[in-house]
């Protein structure tokens, strides 16, 4: 997450990705694990904890925002990434984009 631990609309939104899983039937601890970082949006604690989530080797990451995708796509090209609120609408700012790999995928518009 590229929010601080305490703002409130983060604590909302992973609220909601828990609540989500509930109702898919994926129990936290049972199922699945999850692991948040919080960023604060910094972009070195932002890469730091892109690595430290890499590092784990988990079957999916799940990237909030533009910079924790774009970390978490930096660090590998095997583990899928599911991303969410990020801000790509000009990929010639982000030449990374134009060629990324089908493992990024974002839940906004295409």
């Amino acid at each position: 997450m590229n929010r601080a631990a305490d703002d409130p609309l983060g604590q909302v939104g992973l609220a909601a990705f828990q609540r989500s899983l509930q109702q898919l039937s994926w129990g936290e601890g049972r199922d699945v694990r999850i692991d948040t970082r919080w960023g604060e949006n910094n972009a070195d604690l932002v890469r730091k904890y892109a690595a430290e989530l890499v590092s784990l080797a988990p079957d999916v990451i799940l990237a909030v925002g533009t910079l924790g995708a774009m970390a978490v796509q930096h660090l590998t090209r095997t583990l899928p990434i599911v991303s969410n609120g990020c801000q790509w609408t000009d990929k010639d700012k982000h030449p990374r984009l134009r060629a990324s790999p089908p493992t990024l995928r974002s839940s906004g518009r295409p």
